[in-house]
């Protein structure tokens, strides 16, 4: 099974999905390779919690658990989704995901697998093996869960993941905003004072993705929108890092032309290095 409406996203994962359909069937219910119809009161995103729609996911062995984007410790609701059913995960996503599997078996990782076709083959051979099968299920059947650390972390997060959680408790996105925003309160505070303010240093491990790859061939299309978006916000934060570090002062409209200006000479400059490889 295969549910996805916000199709191109920077994961590229429907050009992935479309190759597995050259091997497989999938039915695909949103509207991104669309080949299969959803009952009326089960469209739309805000029917993702519906029982529903749940009691549809559950009859799949399988679902395509595909994130937006290829991020260090993204990981969301569609996989965890497939797993609340009790199907087995085809996961795309977070490099890192072993780390929040409930047991070494609880996913099929696609980043496991040379190709789609090869998926497909493992597919098949879990289908028609019940035993082998069972394996990627003993959260489920055996209440078997290996993964303390994953345990530990949801006894110790502050916000909320289901849709009443979240009204009580927030979201993880709210959370971290308000973590800056306390953080430079609390400094604004502690100088105030006559303290020396409190460092802390943020790097990619924190909140960052690499450049977007084809998950086929695995190289950057330096033509494609996300790619240069990529490139172009990461530029912008490596001027802004340099105009903050130099105390300089500088209005809105100074920082957009002092970056346009470098984001289009280091654009020139990867697009003439690519060329000479």
């Amino acid at each position: 099974m295969y549910v996805q409406s916000g199709c191109e996203a920077p994961s590229k994962r429907d050009i992935w999905v479309q190759e597995l359909m050259e091997h497989i069937q999938v039915d695909s219910y949103g509207s991104c390779l669309h080949n299969k119809e959803l009952p009326l009161d089960m469209v739309g995103s805000e029917q993702m919690e519906n029982k529903d729609f749940f009691n549809l996911l559950s009859r799949y062995k399988f679902v395509l658990s595909m994130e937006n984007a290829i991020c260090q410790d993204y990981v969301t609701e569609k996989f965890w989704r497939s797993l609340n059913v009790g199907s087995v995960p085809i996961y795309l996503g977070a490099p890192n995901i072993e780390e929040f599997l409930p047991n070494n078996k609880s996913a099929i990782l696609i980043k496991d697998f040379e190709s789609p076709e090869a998926v497909a083959n493992f597919i098949k051979y879990l289908n028609g093996n019940d035993q082998a099968y069972e394996e990627y299920l003993e959260q489920k059947t055996r209440g078997s869960f290996h993964n303390t650390w994953l345990q530990e972390q949801v006894k110790q997060r502050s916000w909320g993941v289901s849709t009443e959680q979240q009204m009580e408790l927030g979201n993880s996105v709210k959370h971290f905003q308000c973590l800056v925003c306390n953080r430079i309160a609390n400094n604004a505070k502690f100088s105030a004072s006559g303290f020396k303010p409190a460092v802390y240093t943020a790097d990619s491990s924190h909140y960052g993705c690499p450049v977007t790859r084809n998950p086929l061939t695995n190289k950057v299309d330096y033509n494609d929108w996300y790619v240069q978006d990529w490139l172009r916000m990461k530029s912008t934060a490596k001027h802004l890092n340099n105009l903050v570090k130099e105390g300089t002062n500088f209005d809105d409209e100074e920082f957009r032309a002092s970056i346009r200006e470098e984001w289009t000479q280091e654009f020139m400059d990867l697009v003439h290095q690519r060329k000479s490889l």
